[in-house]
């Protein structure tokens, strides 16, 4: 679509009159309070891209989308959550310089960059939830398209080289969840064992209060009034633990986490590069790093591609697991 509105401008500065012309660019700005992307890769699989307030610009050299809150979908479960993205595609980013200083093998001095940013990324994946069956679907549909809408003859023109990547999220978060019945499961087990033993406390205040009495009054304290003070107190141990169970979840939220990554101020760098770019470039690399193994005799035919130089930074990271250990005679 930018492509198609780009032509479409271009046309219209030309036919314009000669201040027109000499203007320094067009900004165009486009913002939808909502918007919702579906695309069905099978016939029970799905993946929807909801955005909220999203705000697209375009100006000569930059794009920028933001959006507040993104999320990615996956048959209904939301995998990718983040919080005030932010997307700028630039003709040059000076950082990305430096960057490219760090790596002496590269040849390209300058390219266009993605810059991506975001205070917050959470992926969750649910339980017995299979991502990768989904996931795998898309790929396929995405290249079915490829094939379809793409030329048959080789081009003679090397392809424009992609972007640079440079990612910035300060809290990221990696989430695998527990199944709820377990977590059910587990948490009331805990609530029994409290209640076990405070219910022993409670019966230690009575068993006291019991011996008072008896020092009191002797023979004369019938032994049916003490039976139903510990009936009662039985019944009021029932009634406690249920009105502790009906507000298990009341003040703190479900523990649904089986396995949980964080990391913050997470910078990630992915530079492209005419020595890293093409078929024939990637195959050189794959010898490089492995000599030995020998290529097939037909060739080395690559679906996807994708070679560049990488190299990431984080402020601190930190892992969460609950282990179950059962001992059994």
């Amino acid at each position: 679509y930018w492509k198609v509105l780009s032509e479409s401008l271009k046309l219209r500065q030309k036919d314009g009159t000669e201040s027109a012309a000499s203007s320094s660019g067009v900004l165009v700005c486009i913002e939808l309070a909502s918007t919702r992307l579906t695309a069905h890769v099978a016939e029970t699989n799905f993946i929807i891209i909801s955005a909220e307030a999203l705000s697209l610009s375009k100006r000569p050299g930059a794009m920028l989308m933001k959006s507040p809150h993104l999320v990615f979908n996956f048959d209904g479960n939301d995998i990718f959550s983040f919080s005030g993205a932010e997307v700028q595609m630039l003709d040059e980013l000076e950082v990305m310089q430096q960057h490219r200083s760090q790596f002496p093998f590269l040849q390209t001095s300058r390219n266009r960059a993605w810059l991506f940013t975001a205070p917050s990324l959470a992926i969750e994946f649910p339980y017995q939830y299979n991502f990768s069956d989904t996931f795998d679907k898309a790929i396929s549909v995405q290249k079915w398209l490829k094939t379809l809408h793409s030329s048959a003859a080789p081009s003679a023109e090397p392809s424009r080289l992609p972007p640079d990547l440079l990612i910035r999220i300060n809290q990221f978060s990696f989430v695998f969840l527990d199944d709820v019945f377990e977590i059910k499961l587990r948490d009331n087990y805990e609530l029994m064992k409290d209640e076990s033993k405070e219910s022993a406390k409670r019966l230690q205040l009575l068993d006291k209060k019991v011996a008072e009495l008896r020092k009191q009054h002797g023979e004369l304290l019938p032994a049916r009034k003490i039976e139903e003070l510990y009936t009662s107190l039985e019944r009021k141990h029932i009634e406690i633990y249920i009105q502790r169970s009906k507000r298990l979840y009341a003040n703190t939220p479900m523990r649904k986490s089986l396995l949980t990554w964080t990391v913050s101020e997470l910078e990630l760098v992915a530079l492209a590069d005419q020595s890293l770019h093409g078929p024939e470039r990637i195959r050189e690399q794959l010898r490089d790093i492995d000599g030995i193994s020998p290529f097939p005799r037909d060739g080395l035919q690559l679906v996807v591609q994708w070679c560049r130089a990488f190299k990431f930074k984080l402020n601190a990271f930190l892992g969460k697991s609950r282990v179950l250990l059962a001992a059994v005679e």
